[in-house]
This record gives C-alpha cells, structure tokens and sequence, in this order.
C-alpha cells in the first residue's frame, strides 16, 4: 500500500512503452506499462496522465492520419485499465 500511496500523491504521471533498444514507444506493446496501468486506478490517482510516444520507435512510417489513429488506439486501451 506504501507504493500505492506514492502514486496517488505525484502531481502527474508520465506513461510509455520502451524495451531494451528504444523508450517511448507503445504502451500496447509493453507487458511492464500494462502491468503499471491498474495500479494507477488502485492507487486513486485522479490527476493528468501523459503519453509519452516517440513516432521513431513505431515499426514503419506513418502519415498524420495514421500517427493519430496510432494515438487513439493507445489513448483507448489506456482507458481500459483506467476506468
């Protein structure tokens, strides 16, 4: 419960996926981000979370329209462990 305590009292939290080789990328794609995820609503925080998300580290160049699609399918799963 300690840890949990930590979470809610930080005035924000920056969230990303990352691996051995790059940081910032998705957080679908990372077991240990969706791992945090349901700790955070555990925790009771309620205040703004961040997305951090490098389009480098994505596996293949996409237009603006793509990199937004890419941004709500993780902003919607995100939710999912947030609500």
């Amino acid at each position: 419960t300690g840890d949990l305590q930590k979470i809610k009292k930080r005035p924000n939290i920056h969230i990303s996926g990352s691996n051995e080789q790059k940081m910032h990328g998705l957080v679908s794609q990372d077991p240990l981000a969706l791992e945090f995820l349901p700790r955070i609503k555990e925790s009771g925080f309620s205040g703004p979370l961040t997305l951090e998300l490098n389009d480098l580290t994505l596996s293949k160049q996409h237009n603006y329209q793509e990199k937004i699609q890419v941004l709500k399918n993780e902003i919607s799963g995100i939710r999912t462990y947030l609500q």
